[in-house]
């Protein structure tokens, strides 16, 4: 099987061939909603619920530094979609999940961090 690492569909990404193109973008919105399902049943294996309120934040945690409840597995098969996916679902403030890239997760997880400090 054909696996294709987060690096080598960045640099497809930027293909001058459209259908490559069309193809690297099929394989993204697949990792995106496999991601947003796995999320979820991880949520309601752990949690009791398809979205727990901070679920986005604790998976990163674990995804960054190592779980505490999940198995290792969980963890990798997390960091794979989210790395084909080419960023992480969150709960955005109208209260719908939202994909966003890595540049903007990272700066969201900067800020909820800042936020969970000083309160």
């Amino acid at each position: 099987m054909l696996q294709l690492t987060a690096k080598q569909l960045d640099e497809l990404e930027n293909s001058d061939d459209p259908t490559i193109c069309l193809l690297v973008g099929e394989i993204r919105t697949i990792a995106k909603d496999a991601l947003f399902d796995y999320m979820s049943r991880i949520s309601k294996t752990y949690l009791d619920s398809t979205w727990d309120p901070d679920l986005e934040y604790s998976l990163w945690r674990a995804v960054s530094e190592k779980p505490t409840r999940m198995t290792d597995e969980e963890v990798r098969k997390l960091e794979y979609l989210s790395d084909r996916a080419g960023g992480w679902w969150r709960l955005a403030p109208s209260g719908f999940a939202e994909f966003v890239s890595f540049a903007d997760w990272k700066k969201l997880v900067e800020d909820y961090e800042l936020a969970a400090r000083t309160t």
